[in-house]
C-alpha cells in the first residue's frame, strides 16, 4: 500500500471507526441525513477540505449532502457517499433480534460515508505528500435506498464533470470487483378516486377505491407469469379506506417496478395498463405519480480490472475469536440452522477475479454510471448468509465488524483510487469501454429524471 496512504490511517483509523459509529447510533432516513452530513462535513473540515453543504431539496432548507474538491486539472476522480438508513429498522447492538423505535442502518450506508470520507483524506494526503496532480471530488448524497439522491444530482449535472467515479457497498462478502449489473428500477404510486358510500345500507351508491387497488394487485399477479426473469414487480399499500362499514373512496398503492434498462419502460406502461383496466372495472378513476427512477448499473471491466490489483496491496480484515463468535450467533438467530464451523463462510476475506454478475437489486449509482466510468465494489459489511435490509446488518454494522469493514474499504478504495490517478491514459480506456458497453446494449444519452406528480 502506498506509504502515504497507510501512514494516514495510521493516524487517523480510530477517527474513521469513530465516525461510523456516530452515524450508526443516529440513523436518519432517506432526505433527513442531516446530522450525519454534519458529522461527515466536520471531519472533511479537519482534514483540510473546504465543504460545500446543501440540501438535495432545493429549499435551502438544513443541509443533507456535500461536495467536497481538492486539487486542479485532469483526471477528475469521484468517491460516493451514502447515510441514509430504513425506517422501521431500529435495532439495539446485539447478537439476536432486539428492536428499538426509529429507522437502523440496514444497508450499511453508515460504513459507506465513512469509507469514503476516509478514502478521500487519505488521498488527499498522498497527493499533497507526493505533489500529484488531477481533481479529487467527495460527495456525500442522500436517500440511496429511495433512489433519489444521485438521481437528482445527476439531474443537475454534478457528475457532468467526472473522469472517473468510485463507490463501494458493504455485503456479505470479500471484496469484489465484478462487472456487475443492477436493475433498473421506477418507484411508482397509483392512487385511485371512488365515491363513499354505507357499506351495508347503500353500497351500490358508492364506487370502492380499495376495490381497485386489489384487483389491480390481481392483474400484476397475473402479468408476472408473462415478464422476463430479470423483471421484478413488488407493491404495499399507502391509503386502503377508513373504516370497514364505509365505501373507501380513496384508497393508493405504491410499486417498485424493476427490470434492465432495455425493458423499463414496457414494463412500467404495462403495469399502467392494468391499474386503467382495475379503474374501468370498479368505476373509479386512475392517477399515476412516479416519484422516482433510476437506471441499471453500467459496469466498466476496464476499470474493474485495473484497480482489483489494489486488493494484493491492502491487508485483509483480521477479525477476532469475539467477532466471529458475535457472528456464529447472528447467523443462527438470522437463519434458524447451526453455524458453519469454517470462519471463512462467516466472515469472508477471500476474494476472486472480476466476472460478470447481474443483481435484481437497484441503487442510484446506476445514474452515475450512465454518466461516467464507474466502479462499483461490494465488499465485507455483514455476516455471511444473513440478508441486506434486515436487523442484522443493523446489528453488525453497530460493532467493530462494521467498524473495521469500514476502514478496509476506505484502504481498498483509497489505493484504487490513487492507483487510477497515477496511470497514464486510464480515463480514456475506461470511457473507450463506457462508449462502447452503452452502444452494445443499445443505451442511448443519459435521461435527466424528471418527477411525474
Amino acid at each position: 500500500m502506498n506509504e502515504y496512504l497507510s501512514g494516514w490511517f495510521e493516524r487517523h483509523e480510530a477517527q474513521v471507526r469513530a465516525l461510523e459509529h456516530r452515524i450508526w447510533a443516529r440513523p436518519e432516513t432517506a432526505l433527513n441525513e442531516h446530522y450525519a452530513c454534519a458529522e461527515t462535513a466536520a471531519f472533511l473540515r479537519e482534514q483540510g477540505f473546504a465543504p460545500e453543504c446543501f440540501s438535495l431539496m432545493g429549499d435551502g432548507g438544513e443541509p443533507n449532502a456535500i461536495v467536497a474538491r481538492y486539487g486542479s486539472g485532469r483526471p477528475v476522480i469521484a468517491i460516493l457517499g451514502e447515510y441514509d438508513a430504513l425506517p422501521g429498522l431500529g435495532q439495539d447492538c446485539v447478537s439476536h433480534k432486539a428492536p428499538l423505535e426509529g429507522p437502523g442502518h440496514g444497508c450499511g450506508h453508515c460504513q459507506i460515508i465513512s469509507c469514503a470520507v476516509a478514502a478521500a483524506s487519505a488521498l488527499k494526503s498522498a497527493m499533497e505528500a507526493e505533489g500529484l496532480g488531477g481533481t479529487l471530488v467527495f460527495m456525500a448524497t442522500p436517500a440511496e435506498d429511495s433512489l433519489q439522491g444521485k438521481v437528482r444530482m445527476a439531474a443537475e449535472g454534478y457528475f457532468d464533470e467526472l473522469d472517473l467515479c468510485f463507490a463501494w457497498h458493504p455485503c456479505d462478502m470479500a471484496p469484489s470487483f465484478d462487472d456487475m449489473v443492477s436493475a433498473a428500477s421506477t418507484d411508482v404510486t397509483f392512487e385511485f378516486f371512488g365515491k363513499s358510500a354505507h357499506a351495508a345500507m347503500q353500497p351500490w351508491a358508492g364506487r370502492s377505491a380499495l376495490d381497485a387497488a386489489e384487483l389491480m394487485s390481481v392483474g400484476v399477479q397475473y402479468l408476472r407469469e408473462h415478464i422476463t426473469g430479470d423483471c421484478k414487480v413488488h407493491h404495499s399499500y399507502l391509503s386502503a379506506g377508513t373504516a370497514p362499514n364505509v365505501v373507501p373512496e380513496y384508497a393508493a398503492v405504491r410499486y417498485l417496478v424493476r427490470s434492465n434498462d432495455a425493458g423499463s419502460d414496457e414494463i412500467l406502461e404495462r403495469v399502467t395498463a392494468v391499474a386503467e383496466g382495475a379503474a374501468l372495472m370498479t368505476g373509479t378513476t386512475m392517477k399515476r405519480r412516479v416519484k422516482s427512477h433510476c437506471c441499471g448499473s453500467l459496469p466498466n471491466h476496464v476499470l474493474n480490472e485495473f484497480c482489483y490489483r489494489a486488493v494484493g496491496e491492502v491487508e485483509p480484515i483480521a477479525y477476532t475469536e469475539e467477532e466471529y463468535r458475535f457472528a456464529r450467533e447472528v447467523y443462527e438467530n438470522t437463519t434458524g440452522k447451526a453455524a458453519p464451523g469454517d470462519n471463512e463462510a462467516l466472515l469472508p476475506t477471500a476474494t476472486h477475479p472480476p466476472e460478470p454478475i447481474y443483481i435484481a437489486g437497484s441503487s442510484d449509482v446506476g445514474d452515475v454510471s450512465h454518466i461516467v466510468p464507474t466502479l462499483q465494489v461490494r465488499g465485507p459489511g455483514r455476516v455471511k448468509g444473513t440478508p441486506g435490509h434486515h436487523w442484522s446488518v443493523v446489528a453488525a454494522s453497530g460493532t467493530s465488524i462494521g467498524e473495521k469493514a469500514a476502514v478496509y474499504a476506505a484502504k481498498l478504495m483509497s489505493q484504487a483510487m490513487y492507483d487510477a490517478l497515477i496511470e497514464p491514459g486510464l480515463a480514456e480506456r475506461c470511457r473507450e469501454e463506457f462508449h462502447r458497453c452503452k452502444a452494445e446494449k443499445g443505451i442511448g444519452p443519459y435521461r435527466k429524471f424528471q418527477e411525474e406528480n
